[in-house]
């Protein structure tokens, strides 16, 4: 209960910024497990016709954070994949980056990150070290 009262708590504006960080969360966690890489890729760099209220990046970051916590194996990339869209339909600057760390006690990691105007949005405490393969956006 004290997730819905905190929900509802919220100022409206922020109220449906969860609900469709939500949506895209759904949405990303969908494409990511039923399409291939490229697919995805293409997917995720078509352009944005529709616009969103502008709301901040942070908030954009801070809410798909916490839809994901709803979405089961919400992982890096289905977040990076749900900020991108957002940060996109609002109008703001975003890279999505994928990237791979070779750790020599644990194997090969691979992560996926949204920069916006030089920032990193989601993913940031895991992008030290990490070698950039390949951007979108």
């Amino acid at each position: 209960m004290g997730r819905l009262r905190r929900f509802l708590h919220l100022p409206p504006n922020e109220r449906r910024l969860v609900l469709a960080a939500l949506c895209c969360v759904a949405g990303a966690r969908l494409a990511v497990s039923l399409l291939t890489f490229p697919a995805l890729c293409r997917l995720v760099d078509r352009p944005c016709r529709r616009r969103s209220p502008a709301h901040a990046p942070e908030r954009i970051a801070w809410a798909v954070a916490a839809a994901a916590r709803f979405i089961p194996r919400s992982t890096c990339l289905t977040q990076a994949v749900a900020a991108h869209w957002l940060l996109r339909r609002g109008g703001s600057p975003a890279v999505l980056c994928f990237g791979v760390l070779r750790d020599a006690g644990a194997g090969f990691h691979a992560h996926a990150w949204v920069e916006s105007e030089g920032r990193v949005l989601i993913g940031g405490g895991a992008v030290e070290g990490f070698t950039r393969l390949a951007r979108i956006g």
